[in-house]
């Protein structure tokens, strides 16, 4: 009888093991899109275009990198356009990612913006100086299934608070 209550809990182990997250490790590409506050002036209901690449460089916890390219098309010949990265290290477990953001660079002629510590922050020279925010700790839920990978950024865009969903496909 003790025999078999050792195999159950075994049996029962390797059961948890086999419900953890697929391995996040790799570079990943993707887009999502957000709306833009009516505080910039932009038509009612503007998009802002995301572009992203994120690398892990562990399966479920380590360092992330995350470029966003940001492209706000005004008509067929002109744009405004800049560019974000972030870096830090992430924790995923349980269908829940945890960025804690340490890095925030602009793109070109952008600016970091000091803040309390909470926040990353950087005024945006392709959007006139619109200051972007994102939380030093968040968690949002994700999705992965080995090759196609969704998550959530959330942000402040000028004194807006709001999120992206982004979707990424693994890259080779």
């Amino acid at each position: 009888m003790v025999t078999h209550r050792a195999h159950f809990a075994s049996l029962a182990l390797v059961a948890l093991g086999c419900a953890q997250d697929p391995e996040l490790t790799g570079t990943y590409a993707g887009a999502g899109r957000t709306p833009l506050p009516a505080e910039l002036r932009l038509p009612d209901g503007a998009i802002l275009d995301v572009d992203a690449t994120i690398t892990f460089d562990g399966a479920s916890e380590g360092n992330f990198d995350l470029a966003l390219v940001l492209a706000y098309v005004i008509d067929e010949s002109s744009a405004l356009t800049d560019t974000i990265d972030l870096g830090g290290t992430y924790v995923a477990a349980n269908g829940e990612l945890t960025l804690e953001i340490a890095d925030t660079e602009p793109g070109e002629g952008g600016t970091v913006i000091e803040t309390d510590g909470n926040a990353r922050c950087v005024q945006l020279a392709g959007f006139g100086g619109t200051p972007v925010c994102f939380a030093t700790e968040q968690s949002n839920a994700y999705s992965f299934d080995g090759a196609m990978l969704e998550l959530t950024l959330d942000q402040v865009i000028a004194t807006t608070s709001g999120s992206t969903t982004l979707s990424f496909s693994r890259q080779p």
